[in-house]
């Protein structure tokens, strides 16, 4: 019964050795005996008097928050040391001794694993990029940080483009802040100098001068500008300058005249409107003095374009009478009725025509009718003027004017190939109630006369000789005029034209285009021409326009107290 129950009792030992051992973790023989063996340490009489060794009080023994004092002899330290201490115990205590081994972050044994609690710089709490250094302290750490970086672990990039003492970085243009550092850039169109800072322009019409083709390279801060003359813009692709067709713009009321660099504006002068100041839109020619235009029964004009009766007499004569007409006329006219009159009943009439440019006279009566017709041609009244001569030419004129509107054609020399090469117009001045006289050569004005109002019941007066080589003005008024070297050119226009056939036209133009001359509005009032010492006579003009009355002026027209 002994036996048995001895081998019952070891049986039972033995099964309650083998449960905990099915759980447990075996270390080698050397890791056992670090735990479960102790060295004697060296002097251990004297350990109290020594200060506390972190390897004898903490490592080769376990050690209270109070022998960790010991060691530090500061309370931070000790605090910071302590519940990490406590962690490194745990991570190798039987069982868990494995599990830390297998960590990418453990250490290999306990000594490691306390001898690093201690150092404030492991693991490194500076920022990677911004430290230069950590020094451990006291439960605290120093981290020494690179040029650019701030804060306590130099976490913080100093950003040297807003730092106020230094604007801007020092850069003379761009400064780009960089993790640490800055650097200094520059806008397109400058290059960095040497120093890094300071920016220097870039003068491309130098170092590319053909980079604007046929224009004019200017260079500006960082970059270039080709420019063209006015009224041109550039072409980028084919690098040159190109007309700019103002007139598809809309640019004027009325006609628009595109040239190479700039446009005009025209208005129809011959239906009564101008230029306009702002040299865009156009106006009614105004009257400037109102002349008395009413028919008076002692002078009857027929122009040359009249058709119709232009006085009409109905009176009773004697049975037996005499009857006597006077009148003296001038025509043009190769055939046409000048007089006719007949009775009462129609059956007997008078008619004085011509016909073939001759007289022509009708009579029918009771007793008789007949028709004669005889003597000179009578309609052949010309008028040329030839101012060419083998030595060359000259035109003196002088003008006595009346104007009654303040724009129009006064006098002008129009070439067959319809050009103006020579005009004197009267135009409305920029200030009020006064007119300028020009005198231009085609559609340039070379001299402007600044005059007082000429829109007065008194005549004004003006005078100027012209030949191939001067043009002279005798007045006292204000004149401006192109240079001479312009002069002379327009003078040669002249010349060439004067060497052809030219007509004399006053007063107006014929169908020319707009742009031949710089007015082209009819002038109203009254004039007195003399060219080359002999005054003209309208009634000798090859034609004349409806308005047009020979050897009268109409008198100013004023009002009366019924108009």
């Amino acid at each position: 019964m002994r036996v048995q129950g001895g081998r019952c009792g070891a049986l039972l030992a033995c099964l309650l050795l083998v449960l905990p051992l099915s759980e447990a973790n075996f270390f080698s023989k050397q890791q056992a005996s670090q735990v479960l063996v102790r060295k004697r340490r060296a002097n251990s009489l004297l350990e109290e008097t020594k200060q506390g060794n972190l390897e004898r009080e903490c490592i080769e023994e376990l050690c209270n928050k109070e022998e960790a004092r010991e060691v530090f002899e500061n309370d931070p330290e000790t605090d910071y040391f302590y519940p990490k201490y406590l962690v490194c115990l745990r991570s190798f205590q039987t069982g868990l001794f494995t599990a830390a081994r297998q960590s990418t972050n453990a250490y290999p044994d306990l000594r490691s694993c306390v001898n690093a609690i201690p150092d404030q710089c492991s693991p490194l709490p500076c920022n990677e990029d911004g430290y230069m250094s950590c020094k451990d302290g006291k439960a605290s750490f120093t981290c020494t940080c690179k040029p650019g970086w701030q804060g306590e672990k130099c976490e913080f990039d100093i950003n040297e483009c807003k730092d106020p003492p230094n604007i801007n970085g020092g850069c003379s243009q761009i400064c780009d802040n960089t993790p640490g550092s800055y650097h200094c850039s520059c806008k397109s169109g400058f290059v960095m100098l040497s120093n890094k800072k300071d920016c220097k322009d870039v003068d491309e019409c130098s170092l590319k001068p053909s980079i604007c083709g046929t224009a004019v390279c200017k260079n500006i801060p960082g970059d270039f500008e080709c420019e063209c003359p006015e009224g041109y813009r550039y072409n980028l692709k084919s690098k040159s300058c190109e007309d700019i067709d103002e007139c598809s713009e809309n640019m004027c009321a009325q006609l628009c005249v595109n040239y190479p660099g700039g446009y005009t504006c025209y208005c129809d002068g011959k239906k009564g409107f101008k230029l306009a100041q702002d040299q865009k839109s156009c106006e009614v020619v105004s009257v400037c003095l109102p002349l008395n235009l009413d028919t008076k029964y002692e002078l009857l004009y027929l122009a040359e374009q009249f058709a119709g009766v232009v006085l009409y007499l109905k009176f009773r004569l004697p049975e037996i009478s005499r009857f006597s007409a006077e009148f003296d006329f001038r025509t043009y006219d190769s055939e046409g009725v000048i007089l006719y009159a007949e009775s009462v009943d129609h059956s007997a009439w008078l008619l004085i025509a011509l016909r073939g440019g001759k007289i022509e006279v009708q009579l029918k009566n009771e007793h008789t009718s007949k028709i004669t017709t005889g003597g000179d041609v009578i309609n052949n009244g010309l008028w040329n003027m030839n101012v060419s001569s083998a030595e060359g030419w000259h035109v003196n004129v002088t003008l006595n004017i009346r104007p009654s509107t303040g724009t129009g054609v006064m006098l002008a020399l129009v070439s067959g190939n319809n050009t103006v090469p020579f005009a004197v117009s009267l135009v409305d001045s920029t200030s009020e109630k006064s007119q300028d006289i020009l005198l231009s050569v085609e559609n340039t004005v070379i001299y402007r006369i600044q005059a007082p109002s000429l829109c007065s019941d008194q005549q004004s007066h003006l005078e100027f000789r012209v030949n191939r080589n001067n043009l002279e003005l005798s007045t006292p008024l204000k004149i401006e005029t192109i240079s001479h070297e312009d002069l002379q050119r327009q003078l040669a226009v002249l010349d060439k034209a004067m060497k052809a056939k030219v007509a004399t036209y006053l007063g107006g133009l014929p169908d020319v285009p707009f742009s031949a001359t710089p007015v082209n509005a009819f002038y109203n009032g009254c004039m007195e021409v003399n060219i080359n010492g002999v005054q003209l006579d309208l009634d000798e003009a090859i034609s004349k326009h409806n308005d047009i009355r020979a050897h009268s002026c109409p008198s100013v027209w004023k009002k009366t107290k019924n108009s």
